[in-house]
């Protein structure tokens, strides 16, 4: 489901790229993902869409259809006709569909890993989420937690299986899927005006140079070079 070369540590120590959010949805529900990567692959149903793409314009001017609701009247007894032309007969009649787990609706969510606060809260992008004290003297602080947004708007935290806290959908609500994982988002949307950017320190007085050492006018590494010295030396 993922095709980016990134790797988390968590990932590179389980082996395997963590799937995207439907990716997850699709493992929960045992669905195996098949990405068409080839016209062919696609073929049927593009071929359904050109179908209705020609034939339903050709039936709403049959019908003299010019309005949304008028069109939206007219699908069933279109869909009706259109089995009868391409329908055909299963070749067995045993159903092959699943029943629904029981928790479907935490299923089809949004999930988000955070680690719990000193005030036993998470947070989320616009939302913060209290988790009732289960003991006296059990605290959440610094457990690794999943937060999910369902579709209805309803924030759960999960240790594992087990529900820690379940927050009511606010008043206006629309599931998307939120950038970042740090705890450090804040809350509030508004932007907050930056602090005045700090003055530069002065730079330091650079120290003075020491004078190089170097020998007097009678030092012996000042005299010329004399041929006749090294000539004698070796006679001797």
């Amino acid at each position: 489901m993922r095709s980016d070369k990134h790797w988390s540590l968590e990932e590179e120590l389980e082996g395997r790229q963590r799937p995207t959010q439907f990716g997850q949805m699709l493992e929960e529900l045992g669905i195996r993902y098949i990405p068409a990567g080839s016209p062919e692959a696609k073929g049927r149903i593009e071929r359904l869409w050109r179908t209705f793409q020609d034939r339903l314009t050709a039936e709403f001017a049959l019908h003299g259809i010019t309005t949304p609701e008028a069109a939206e009247a007219y699908l069933p007894r279109f869909y009706a006709r259109f089995r009868g032309w391409f329908g055909r007969r299963a070749r067995e009649n045993t159903p092959a569909w699943r029943a629904a787990p029981a928790h479907l609706d935490r299923i089809l969510a949004c999930r988000y890993e955070r680690v719990v606060a000193r005030d036993n809260t998470v947070s989320i992008e616009g939302r913060l989420i209290q988790i009732p004290p289960r003991y006296p003297e059990r605290s959440f602080h610094r457990c690794r937690v999943e937060v999910r947004e369902l579709l209805d708007g309803r924030a759960l935290v999960l240790l594992g299986d087990e529900v820690l806290a379940e927050q009511p959908s606010p008043s206006s609500f629309t599931l998307e899927p939120r950038n970042g994982s740090s705890d450090k988002r804040r809350l509030s949307t508004t932007p907050k005006s930056r602090p005045p950017r700090e003055a530069l320190p002065e730079p330091k007085p650079q120290r003075s140079r020491k004078p190089p050492n170097r020998p007097a006018e009678g030092h012996p590494w000042r005299r010329p070079y004399d041929p006749t010295l090294l000539a004698a030396k070796s006679g001797a």
